[in-house]
């Protein structure tokens, strides 16, 4: 049902309709909006896809398996999804991450199992690595689609063991960590072409597919009411039209949830009383009229977000809160030049 303010009311849970925000209803939704997912409280939605994954999470997170691997495209909030299942199972415990693709392959074993005092020229000292920096809590290793093969079987080796063995020695140290896995690669195919180990693939046992924006839309209005205060700083939020409403539930967001915050923060820099959906999206036009496919909107946005940094990749991954490595695979796929944005 919906009141005078705005606002859809479900049970105990308040949400915003599409047809309005006011600074008003938007204080009213920020002290409801935690209450949406009790047990992940890092998790902002109301779909049925995610109440779908909500209530498979609740299931497999109640045993003690310590092995995840999270299935999405880029930007869908894969780690904060490791977060969440970090924070509900082993809560105030150490949590590390580790991104796979930006691993050199020289130095993976000295990165992940760290290495002892004079184990080669210039270790002059202990280092431990990221194993040990994990004991007791989670290793999140992100983008592990993207690890070279033959450090998959070190990896598994770990996993199976729970122990490691530092460079420079001979003595095995145990650790207790929970094992969470992502990527946004075809996993499964990858396996089929021998680009990835079956054998890792199959012990991270718990597979979580969590979907794309796109198959979510019901959940728009509610991170974009998050985003728009939490960039806000206090400052208010801008009166959003009931046409950029519409229209910004049936955008594709090629670049998922990461996108979406992106143009949010873009609005609130803006400093605009009332915004429209070029606001949020400047090439709303092109997609409107049926021109784009889903892989020109994707490459759209990689194109803005590096027209407004001049070409630098570390600005532009930073804005689109990704590893730089993990930038440069997206250009070679879109066949995006550098060049183009470089003045």
């Amino acid at each position: 049902m919906e009141n005078t303010n705005g606002l859809e009311t479900h049970g105990s849970i308040t949400v915003l309709s599409e047809n309005s925000l006011t600074h008003e209803t938007t204080d009213v939704l920020f002290y409801e909006e935690r209450r949406v997912w009790p047990l992940f409280p890092l998790i902002l939605a109301k779909s049925a896809p995610m109440r779908g994954l909500e209530t498979y999470l609740q299931r497999v997170t109640k045993y003690k398996k310590s092995e995840f691997l999270l299935l999405g495209e880029t930007g869908t909030g894969k780690q904060l999804f490791a977060e969440a299942i970090h924070h509900l199972k082993r809560p105030g415990k150490p949590f590390i991450e580790v991104n796979c693709a930006g691993l050199p392959a020289d130095l993976v074993e000295n990165e992940l199992f760290g290495h002892e005092r004079g184990a080669y020229t210039n270790a002059f000292q202990k280092e431990v690595g990221k194993f040990k920096q994990a004991d007791t809590g989670t290793l999140f290793l992100d983008e592990i689609g993207d690890m070279p093969i033959t450090t998959q079987a070190k990896i598994l080796k770990a996993i199976e063991q729970k122990k490691i063995i530092s460079i420079g020695s001979k003595t095995p140290t145990p650790v207790d960590i929970q094992i969470i896995a992502a990527t946004n690669t075809d996993i499964a195919k990858n396996v089929r072409m021998d680009k990835f180990r079956a054998d890792l693939f199959y012990r991270l046992g718990v597979h979580i597919s969590i979907p794309p924006l796109r198959e979510h839309s019901e959940d728009i209005s509610l991170l974009v009411c998050h985003f728009l205060k939490e960039y806000a700083e206090g400052k208010g939020v801008p009166f959003v039209s009931p046409d950029a409403w519409e229209k910004l539930l049936v955008y594709p967001w090629p670049g998922n949830i990461r996108e979406l915050a992106h143009t949010c923060q873009k609005v609130v820099y803006a400093e605009k009383e009332s915004v429209e959906i070029e606001d949020f999206i400047g090439s709303y036009q092109s997609f409107s009229t049926g021109i784009c496919t889903l892989a020109e909107m994707v490459k759209g946005y990689y194109a803005e977000v590096l027209k407004a940094t001049n070409g630098n990749v570390k600005k532009a991954a930073q804005v689109m809160n990704i590893k730089r490595p993990s930038l440069y695979p997206q250009l070679r796929k879109y066949r995006i030049s550098l060049d183009e944005f470089r003045t």
